[in-house]
């Protein structure tokens, strides 16, 4: 996992080009996955972060700003 400026890895939930919410890695190009509804990708992200202790998961809405940030325990 790449990490942010903090030294921790990061998810972010973020309104994509494709046209869905995306889940993506910072670092990384390509969206770990899809989804239909901002619920559904945060409920993923956060999910990933449920196994991964110091992860931090940002989800920005559709502006592109950011709405909430939530760091897994660890």
């Amino acid at each position: 996992m790449n990490l942010d400026h903090r030294g921790k890895p990061v998810l972010r939930v973020v309104w994509g080009r494709s046209g869905a919410w995306e889940v993506r890695e910072v670092g990384f190009e390509s969206p770990l996955s899809y989804f239909y509804s901002a619920q559904e990708a945060k409920a993923y992200a956060e999910n990933i972060a449920g196994t991964s202790p110091g992860l931090i998961v940002e989800v920005y809405n559709e502006d592109g700003r950011l709405q909430s940030t939530v760091c897994a325990a660890g």
